[in-house]
């Protein structure tokens, strides 16, 4: 299977064969986990980081483009400064810091919510233990959202800062249209594109985050995987 009887380019061949040609891909027999296939492995841990990031993106991007537009309709205001300062603080804030706190708070003083795994929830079918999994995944989404919010907003205000110069929002406001749709209707819909562009750009920042997020909380994702 791995061909250690012929030379180095036949293995490496042999390699990119079972890697690529095939499905599964095939990376070979877990050291930690033999005898099952390191795919085998990934597949039963994956879906949990992506179900943290899907969920975490979910909610804080269409909460950092509400934010980041009303922070640049309303810029220059104490509510501007005050979110400006606070989000340029916590785009900082390390991810296993802030985890660490939420377990302080939510599950070591307030006990909201588990501080990490405390059974076994990636064995067995996910859809019978809904409210096992709400609890263990509250605090991991939470952390990336926190973490992540800040940096859409930031984004998204920005952009709109400069759409409200342009000419077609300066006629749009000449026609006498209301607030909400001058912010919601043409500026924030044009300004939408750099934010999603922004999202591609950092998903390996946002990945990462979570792989530390997973191994603070012991959450079985990819991160409690490399552990």
């Amino acid at each position: 299977m791995f061909g250690l009887n012929q030379p180095l380019w036949a293995q490496f061949i042999l390699y990119l064969k079972q890697t690529f040609m095939s499905f599964p891909p095939s990376f070979g027999v877990s050291f930690s986990y033999y005898p099952l296939s390191v795919w085998t492995v990934v597949m039963e841990y994956l879906p949990w980081t992506l179900l943290l990031i899907i969920v975490s993106q979910g909610i804080a991007w269409p909460l950092g483009l509400l934010l980041g537009a009303v922070l640049a309709w309303r810029r220059g205001s104490l509510l501007d400064s005050a979110v400006m300062g606070v989000s340029t603080f916590m785009w900082g804030v390390p991810s296993y810091w802030l985890a660490t706190l939420l377990i302080f708070v939510f599950a070591v003083k307030l006990h909201f919510f588990p501080a990490a795994l405390t059974g076994n929830i990636v064995s067995g079918n996910p859809l019978l233990n809904i409210s096992t999994i709400l609890r263990h995944s509250f605090l991991p989404i939470l952390t990336l959202v926190i973490l992540n919010l800040p940096l859409h907003a930031l984004v998204m205000r920005n952009t709109m800062v400069n759409i409200r110069q342009e000419d077609f929002v300066t006629a749009a406001e000449a026609r006498g249209l209301k607030r909400t749709t001058l912010l919601f209707g043409h500026a924030a819909r044009n300004a939408m594109l750099p934010s999603i562009t922004n999202i591609a750009l950092s998903f390996g920042t946002i990945l990462s985050g979570a792989y530390l997020v997973e191994i603070v909380y012991s959450y079985p994702g990819m991160g409690y995987l490399i552990t």
